[in-house]
């Protein structure tokens, strides 16, 4: 086959690679942990207020406690996002080398031993027992060749090909025979390639951990916004009295002097505003989001240890989760079954 009737063949019927999943950007990853996390939330929002009514109120230091509470933020979304950019892109990498098999061609009478990506629409493809089917194609001629459908059907009975049945399915396994195949469909268009492009589509749901957190942010907030609350009612009642009694108001964070004056009592308030925002924000755990991300990163590197590789943080509490374990054993790979413990 000339490198021409190759790109033809590129060009017409598609090359025999599946796209990866689309990955994210390093600022997309850290939107969508700032977006799944409501304690985050709940400590950004707290951050503007105490930031912006603590700088009005006291240019020289109302900003401090705003800065600590951006900088626990930040060292959460740098550590969540990150570890997950880092093991994403290798991720991408591995998929890619797996997916890349050797598989025996007959072009122009000839065979040869090719890469499973250069497999185009109209090859020949030579299969024996333990190969996995490259491309969708069609049955030519065989010895007893039995195929596992079970990736494709879910279906623990092979089906053995013929004339009759002659569809052959990327993907599948060769269980006994061999036979020669003739392809009909490859990459996103193959029965496989369709498959894998749902499960890249498919949306990952909450995991049990986030579901817990976000009950618990969720009444953390409720507390915090009700203590935020009563405080601020409290030190206006506080301010109302003082004012109605002509009494001298109390001095400001500052450490200014206060004096007489309508705007002072107005300044005063504020304050009192800025403190109840406060108690809302020490409510929420700020150490918690990192922690758990902590504690997640070092089971991840922990199972890396044992050779099983993370793509994310999440998949560690996953397995944390599990109740059911499911494990080889005799019978497993003759049989085709699992015996769950």
């Amino acid at each position: 086959m000339v490198a021409i009737d190759a790109d033809k063949r590129i060009a017409a019927f598609g090359a025999n690679k599946i796209p990866p999943p689309p990955s994210e950007t390093i600022l997309q990853m850290i939107w969508g942990t700032i977006v799944e996390d409501p304690i985050l939330k709940i400590l950004i929002v707290g951050a503007i207020f105490v930031t912006s009514l603590g700088t009005a109120m006291c240019p020289s230091e109302g900003w401090l406690d705003g800065l600590v509470i951006v900088i626990a933020v930040v060292l959460v979304l740098g550590v969540t996002a990150g570890n997950d950019y880092s093991k994403d892109r290798k991720f991408k990498k591995l998929l890619l080398m797996q997916s890349d098999k050797k598989v025996k061609a007959i072009r122009g009478g000839k065979k040869d031993e090719i890469s499973s990506w250069d497999v185009l629409v109209g090859d020949v493809i030579e299969v024996s027992t333990g190969d996995e089917i490259p491309a969708d194609g069609l049955f030519i001629s065989g010895n007893r060749l039995v195929i596992d459908e079970s990736p494709l059907t879910g279906e623990t009975i092979p089906v053995k090909k013929s004339p009759d049945a002659p569809f052959l399915f990327s993907g599948c396994q060769v269980s006994e025979g061999s036979g020669r195949m003739l392809v009909t469909g490859v990459g996103s268009r193959s029965s496989g390639g369709q498959i894998q492009e749902l499960l890249n589509e498919a949306q990952s749901e909450e995991t049990v951990l986030q579901m817990k957190l976000k009950v618990v942010a969720v009444l953390i907030g409720k507390v915090g916004v009700g203590a935020g609350i009563l405080t601020f009612l409290g030190l206006a009642i506080r301010w109302a009295i003082s004012w109605a009694l002509n009494e001298e108001p109390h001095h400001l964070s500052c450490g200014n002097k206060a004096s007489s004056g309508v705007l002072l009592q107005v300044a005063l308030l504020a304050e009192y505003f800025v403190v109840g925002i406060t108690v809302v924000v020490v409510a929420v755990p700020e150490g918690l989001p990192l922690a758990v991300t902590i504690s997640l990163a070092f089971s991840m590197f922990k199972m890396i240890q044992e050779n099983c590789f993370v793509r994310h943080l999440d998949a560690s509490e996953t397995m944390g989760e599990a109740t059911c374990i499911c494990t080889d054993k005799t019978g497993t790979l003759t049989e085709n079954k699992m015996t769950v413990v």
